[in-house]
């Protein structure tokens, strides 16, 4: 799980190294990237669940709906938390490209 902003600018400068990152190919590094930092062990969605996620699973739901969600409500945890990641990264992602453009 991505937990905040700073973390989300740290993974895509890292990701930046390895490739430009342009508007043209950052929708693929995002979805890599809030996809790999779900959490995989049940314990930790679960967790993540009860502590504030409950717009995300929502959110996760009106998106992909139940079946899309696999009719399990880890699996709603998870899509929640991909959601989630994929904002922070959106968002991160913003003001990061402010700043490579400043230092061009």
């Amino acid at each position: 799980m991505i937990d905040s902003i700073e973390e989300a600018k740290e993974l895509l400068k890292e990701a930046h190294e390895y490739d430009v990152l342009t508007e043209s190919n950052i929708d693929d590094t995002i979805t890599e990237l809030a996809d790999g930092n779900c959490d995989v062990y049940n314990y930790d969605l679960w967790k993540w669940a009860g502590e504030d996620s409950g717009k995300w699973a929502e959110e996760a739901l009106d998106e992909f709906g139940w079946d899309g969600c696999g009719k399990e409500l880890t699996k709603v945890f998870m899509m929640g938390q991909y959601l989630a990641n994929s904002e922070k990264l959106r968002e991160a992602w913003e003001e990061l490209e402010e700043e490579l453009k400043d230092e061009n």
